[in-house]
């Protein structure tokens, strides 16, 4: 949302940005006090809308390749209520991903669909974010229940908490993987 209000016209961000009104804050210095100054925070460096716009695909898929292991961590986010998120071509070496994130109209479950386009099998972790004290009910992976006691519970800033459901495998037998959350308000 912060990121949208930042942007110039044209679709830059600068390096530093003041948070009451979103523009650009540049800091100039003099070396010896006489000279023409030269900036510090550079207004426009072509890099800069590459790292935010990197720190925003970050939050919506947490998508984190290791080719070398051949696994894939994956942390989805729906912003805004949003009722679903797609990618498609997420590349981990010289496979691709595709990955697909549903919620329900009451926001009670999550399905999060990774999709294998390669040919080798990559294991997958995956990470969901409990937002509003919402409880984890069950997780199910292909239909199929999975034990609470391998689900990993991690405590997080400002009362969140996140789950690590276990490992699963993507190959070209199992093109994709469908996983629901099924959560519950507090109460």
């Amino acid at each position: 949302n912060m990121v949208r209000q930042s942007l110039s016209s044209t679709g830059d961000i600068q390096e530093y940005m003041i948070l009451d009104d979103h523009t650009g804050l540049t800091i100039f210095y003099m070396t010896d006090g006489v000279t023409e100054p030269s900036d510090y925070t550079a207004k426009y460096r072509p890099w800069e809308g590459g790292i935010v716009l990197d720190a925003v695909m970050q939050y919506l898929f947490g998508f984190e390749p290791d080719a070398n292991e051949r696994t894939i961590k994956l942390r989805p986010h729906l912003p805004n209520n949003w009722p679903t998120l797609s990618a498609t071509g997420l590349r981990a070496a010289d496979e691709r991903f595709d990955l697909t994130v549903t919620a329900t109209r009451t926001g009670h479950q999550v399905k999060v669909m990774p999709v294998v386009v390669g040919y080798e099998p990559w294991t997958v972790s995956l990470r969901w974010d409990l937002v509003d004290g919402r409880q984890l009910v069950r997780v199910l992976v292909e239909g199929e229940q999975v034990d609470a006691g391998s689900i990993v519970t991690i405590p997080g800033a400002f009362g969140q908490s996140s789950v690590v459901i276990p490992d699963f495998q993507l190959s070209k037998d199992t093109p994709s993987v469908t996983v629901v959350f099924e959560e519950s308000l507090p109460q």
